[in-house]
């Protein structure tokens, strides 16, 4: 069992509210326990996959368009399990991650 990051950004447009509720709905899908989703697009999830099936399920179960939105899992309880989708516009979140200790 982890604990997971998840955060995203949605591209406002029309559908911003439909995708929102989308994805807020399959991140809390995608825990097996609880939740925590106080701030504003972040949440703190509990599952047994990896960084990388927890998000392409988000991703499957959700409205998230990956040409204008973006969705970061991290797995916090070790030190290289992360998945990113969608639109990166700064180069710093891949060397962040990069730097992450073993």
């Amino acid at each position: 069992m982890a604990i997971f990051a998840v955060t995203f950004r949605l591209h406002e447009n029309p559908t911003y509210q439909e995708r929102w509720e989308s994805l807020v709905i399959a991140i809390r899908q995608e825990t097996t326990s609880t939740y925590w989703d106080e701030p504003t697009s972040f949440f703190l999830i509990e599952s047994n996959k990896s960084s990388a099936d927890v998000a392409d399920s988000i991703h499957a179960n959700s409205k998230l368009d990956e040409t204008v939105d973006l969705l970061v899992v991290i797995n916090i309880s070790t030190t290289k399990g992360h998945k990113a989708i969608g639109v990166i516009h700064d180069t710093d979140f891949g060397k962040l991650m990069a730097k992450r200790s073993n």
